[in-house]
């Protein structure tokens, strides 16, 4: 419940604060008496976005502060086991007091604290919905949410030890459900290793393998290898020799033929 109030330097506020008293409490005025401020405000406290521009002219900052009690009827509210859970209070503590700040400067910057330590805008909205439920008409109502229905149905039955048997009972379950599909995963990978090798075994025996043909496949393993690399070297070799314009046989032709026609004129060879 929210039992504190406190606005400072949030749109036309200098600073206000307002203490709420146990059961209805109810605001009245004129249209434009700055009712919806207030409402603004306690949405601005929970989480909600707000533009920098409702920063009261020339306040460098706005502050908004609620203070909560944590039992409802009794017992300890949802939110002061989300609290205990996420370590914001002792969970053997959780009747006290709450106190949420939120301040948004001048440049659209905004910090959250809760019980003067630093949280963060998703918790901040996470927690608001269990501590304010802020609707008009079509809007959204805490009422209509599944979760809360749930959390409302369970406390209304006392049903804590039974939820939480239910729990553990639902984590060993997923547990060993994921342990099973990783024992599937494995037999199912042992099977394909399984023909895998298999199938390797059968190819090497089927080659008839001897003593020394390792050696021997070693020396001829690069010649495999570069065998396509080694024709084309051939193939150019070749063509040097017998097709290029100035190959060694052309230039051996000829050669030749000088050499009968020296003989012919009487050179002595």
């Amino acid at each position: 419940m929210l039992t504190t109030l406190a606005v400072k330097n949030y749109v036309l506020i200098d600073e206000l604060t307002i203490d709420f008293a146990p059961g209805l409490n109810v605001f009245t005025g004129e249209t434009g008496a700055g009712k919806s401020i207030i409402v603004d405000a306690a949405g601005f406290l929970i989480g909600e976005k707000m533009p920098a521009s409702v920063v009261r002219d020339g306040a460098p900052s706005c502050c908004i502060t609620g203070v909560f009690t944590l039992r409802a009827d009794g017992r300890p509210s949802s939110a002061s086991a989300l609290l205990a859970e996420r370590g914001y209070i002792p969970i053997e503590r959780s009747d006290e007091e709450m106190v949420i700040r939120r301040e948004l400067d001048s440049t659209g910057r905004t910090r959250c604290y809760i019980n003067d330590r630093p949280a963060t805008v998703g918790f901040l909205k996470e927690l608001g919905g269990r501590l304010i439920d802020i609707h008009g008409q079509h809007e959204h109502q805490m009422l209509l949410d599944t979760a809360f229905q749930r959390e409302f149905l369970d406390g209304y039955a006392s049903a804590a030890r039974e939820i939480k048997i239910y729990r553990d009972a639902h984590a060993k379950v997923a547990a060993l459900s994921a342990r099973l599909a990783s024992l599937d995963m494995d037999i199912k990978e042992k099977a394909r290793l399984t023909d895998l090798y298999e199938y390797q075994i059968k190819d090497i025996e089927s080659a008839g393998l001897a003593a020394g043909d390792e050696e021997r496949i070693a020396e001829i393993l690069p010649q495999m290898k570069n065998a396509g690399r080694l024709k084309e070297a051939a193939s150019a070799i070749k063509n040097l020799i017998d097709t290029d314009e100035h190959s060694i046989t052309s230039s051996l032709a000829a050669l030749a033929r000088e050499l009968r026609k020296s003989a012919q004129l009487g050179a002595p060879f």
